[in-house]
């Protein structure tokens, strides 16, 4: 089973001079190469975006990472005010039963 002619081979076929053919050739090939450029060219942008992307991931990324930090140091603050607090507290609730120990008997 033999394959069918292509379009191209069939158009140069078709042409009345040499110059013709090779003109239609010529424009045919400029058509693929156009079409590569522009798929490059897409494919270029979207490279271009994706690491756009991985860039302002990067610097929120770094913004996440410095208000964890931050968090975590104002929470072992509290932490330690919370229990000087209840410390306080304590002290100050066993004082009170000391004077009310005092007062019953």
């Amino acid at each position: 089973m033999t394959k069918p002619p292509s379009r191209l081979y069939l158009s140069v076929m078709m042409q009345s001079t040499p110059l013709d053919a090779a003109l239609n050739r010529l424009q045919s090939s400029l058509d693929v190469l156009e079409a590569a450029v522009v798929r490059r060219k897409a494919s270029e942008d979207v490279v271009a975006q994706l690491e756009e992307d991985v860039h302002l991931l990067a610097v929120d990324r770094s913004k996440l990472a410095s208000t964890c930090d931050h968090l975590k140091a104002e929470a072992t603050i509290l932490s330690r005010a919370n229990l000087a607090a209840s410390l306080r507290v304590d002290h100050a609730l066993e004082a009170l039963r000391e004077v009310l120990a005092e007062e019953e008997a």
